[in-house]
């Protein structure tokens, strides 16, 4: 009787105000008004004729313990999903989640932290005329990938059908006229129905009710257990080294903390103050630590209020930077964070005379590439012969290697802030790279990667021993690979050049050039120059 009701209301709604046509379509001239117009017709069809597209789902749904769906689309269809899924997440206990069909294509977004079991996920590609390419491809590495796949067209044997495990009718009827008018509004109350009717089928709404009002009514969610709530969504939205950071700090800060235990609705502004400032005298957090355990529990509340667990938000009444004054300062002195003039001068004599006893060592030539540009060293051993334009004067940063805490493999991405930019060449890097390639060439490591061995592509870990161990027999102090990055940015801002040229040679924001890779590297003898020509300007 309640699904019934629901069912009524929403008919009554939609066709309260509208002409109903009783006829078939009957259009001599289509046109966008003309499909607007129908829409009443279409739409009351939609309603009688449910049982078309919405068996198939309910069979699916019975068939198989869904958990996960994927609602792939473009430009009207996408639109229609983002409503849809609001409806799947209503009135069934599954997360949906939109894609557009060309970011559905990368190998990461596809369950990309195994939450769920290959078999509780479906992928559902809607394309009103089945012939989009960009959802065609998706649909067809989903099953590739082994996805249990269904298309919602309204061309029932067009491209998109070839390439799913079942095909659902979109009964709209052919738009030849965009933008899709009648089509956008029978997805919708397409979407609406089969959610009803599978939630219906599986006999789960009433269950999900009696479960809501269960919980309107006895809140005993934790703290914990609302930032489990909290990482259950955010970790579908970062990759895999972030969902390893955030449970590294969760072990750190909050796990078997008392704290975490409390009703989450019974937490005041007191009991956090308490929490905070405990947490930064036991753990001697700095400020930057802080921020990170602030941050989780900010954006739990934030969670919890939404969802209408508690009726206010207690984080609102406090201020981040008022327990600063509790954390430890940490301030890492300039020797600790770059390479001096001599420092870097002995370094490359050394380097170069490693290139006439052992050639064939690779990892030598990074560093010494790590020097010349400043370069993160994830993308000096990304770098491809192709990236060179000699001709053209510079080579091309476009990728970056990076490491997957998870599954413990190496692989190939975006720059950190994904954007391509392009390094000048001169004789000193030039030469360089003419030294490595000769150096591969006597070996036969010669390939597409520049920087390789008798294994393949170098990784980034074996560059940052290499300096590690040179810094240690020349009895400098070991500052890694990065440092050479803050020595190179810093040097150019004590030569003049200005903190947005810097920034952009080394790929990071100006804000973050100033504060944090800027260093005074001015030497004492010039800076005693700069006084003695201050006092005799001044007379």
């Amino acid at each position: 009787m309640y699904i019934q009701s629901i069912k009524r209301r929403i008919i009554e709604k939609i066709f309260a105000k509208t002409q109903q046509n009783e006829q078939e379509e009957i259009m001599e001239t289509p046109s966008m008004i003309g499909y607007i117009q129908d829409q009443g017709r279409a739409l009351k069809a939609t309603f009688e004729n449910r049982a078309v597209y919405c068996n198939p789902f309910c069979q699916i749904f019975q068939e198989r313990d869904i958990r996960k769906i994927y609602l792939l689309g473009s430009g009207t269809s996408y639109n229609a999903a983002t409503a849809i899924k609001q409806y799947l997440e209503m009135y069934l206990p599954v997360e949906a989640e939109v894609m557009i069909p060309k970011v559905f294509t990368n190998p990461a977004k596809i369950n990309r932290n195994c939450i769920y079991n290959q078999d509780e996920i479906l992928v559902v590609g809607i394309s009103q005329s089945g012939t989009s390419v960009s959802t065609i491809e998706a649909m067809k590495k989903a099953k590739q990938e082994g996805y249990y796949t269904v298309a919602i067209t309204e061309a029932t044997e067009s491209l998109i059908t070839r390439e799913v495990d079942r095909v659902v009718k979109l009964t709209c009827g052919k738009e030849e006229i965009p933008v899709e008018t009648r089509g956008y509004s029978v997805t919708l109350l397409q979407g609406y129905l089969t959610a009803l009717e599978v939630a219906h089928s599986r006999k789960k709404l009433d269950d999900i009710l009696v479960e809501y009002y269960k919980t309107e009514t006895d809140k005993t969610i934790t703290l914990d257990e609302m930032y489990w709530r909290w990482r259950k969504v955010q970790d579908c939205m970062v990759v895999d080294n972030t969902v390893y950071k955030y449970t590294t700090d969760y072990n750190r800060f909050f796990k078997d903390k008392a704290f975490m235990q409390n009703p989450i609705e019974e937490i005041t502004v007191d009991m956090l103050k308490l929490f905070f400032h405990d947490m930064i005298v036991d753990n001697g957090l700095s400020k930057g630590s802080f921020k990170k355990a602030y941050g989780y529990i900010d954006n739990t509340f934030q969670k919890a209020f939404r969802e209408k667990v508690i009726p206010e938000n207690p984080m609102v009444y406090l201020l981040r930077k008022q327990f600063y004054g509790y954390c430890e300062e940490i301030d890492k002195p300039l020797s600790k964070q770059v390479y001096t003039d001599e420092e870097v001068e002995l370094i490359t004599q050394w380097l170069h005379q490693q290139y006439k006893k052992i050639p064939s060592y690779i990892p030598h030539y990074a560093v010494e590439l790590a020097s010349l540009t400043g370069m993160r060293v994830g993308e000096i051993v990304a770098l491809k012969w192709e990236d060179i334009h000699n001709e053209k004067g510079y080579f091309t940063i476009q990728r970056s290697e990076k490491f997957n805490r998870k599954t413990k493999e190496y692989f190939i991405d975006k720059t950190k802030n994904k954007k391509v930019r392009n390094f000048p060449l001169d004789e000193k890097i030039t030469t360089l790279f003419t030294r490595v390639k000769k150096a591969e060439f006597a070996k036969g490591y010669l390939c597409e990667w520049i920087f390789a061995n008798e294994e393949g592509r170098i990784h980034a870990p074996v560059v940052s021993s290499c300096i590690k161990n040179k810094c240690k027999q020349l009895k400098i102090p070991d500052r890694g690979i990065h440092a050479f990055r803050k020595t190179f940015n810093s040097n150019m801002r004590c030569a003049g050049v200005s903190e947005v040229v810097a920034a952009s040679l080394l790929g990071h924001s100006p804000d973050v050039n100033k504060n944090y890779y800027t260093f005074d590297t001015t030497s004492l003898e010039d800076k005693a120059k700069i006084v003695a020509d201050a006092h005799a300007h001044f007379g």
